[in-house]
């Protein structure tokens, strides 16, 4: 894959995309994780943990990021918040990227957001309770 295809994957893909460096810098963030969370791409590159998406229990998330940069990890409805403090969730699948070296340079999140899953949930939920009700 050239480097213009891989480009425009991680700018127009649908996901919201985070590259870290091995160090826990964010390197990189997409379009779609701009949109979902509100911050900008130039106001958080070069960020370490704690990232201002994280609620206020850094602590937690501090040592699950950490464990995730040793070897990767799939995190499932994790609490993040907006820029404006509205609270959203996500699944994550984080993943080591070698390239041609032996050590790990960088790691890739995928990031689904599942908000409209939760919704339906809750939806199916309510009902089930209105039918048992009847």
């Amino acid at each position: 894959m050239n480097v213009l295809c891989a480009s425009e994957i991680l700018i127009d893909s649908p996901n919201p995309i985070l590259v870290y460096g091995a160090a826990g810098f964010l390197k990189y963030t997409n379009p779609a994780f701009e949109i979902l969370s509100g911050f900008k791409a130039n106001e958080i590159i070069g960020m370490k943990p704690p990232f201002p998406w994280w609620p206020e229990d850094d602590a937690l998330y501090k040592m699950a990021f950490e464990i995730s940069l040793t070897k990767g990890s799939v995190y499932k409805a994790i609490k993040f918040k907006t820029k404006e403090g509205t609270c959203f969730y996500v699944d994550i699948n984080t993943s080591p990227l070698n390239g041609n070296q032996q050590a790990v340079q960088n790691w890739f999140d995928v990031t689904n957001d599942i908000i409209a899953r939760q919704q339906i949930q809750n939806l199916i939920r309510n009902a089930t309770m209105r039918m048992a009700q009847v």
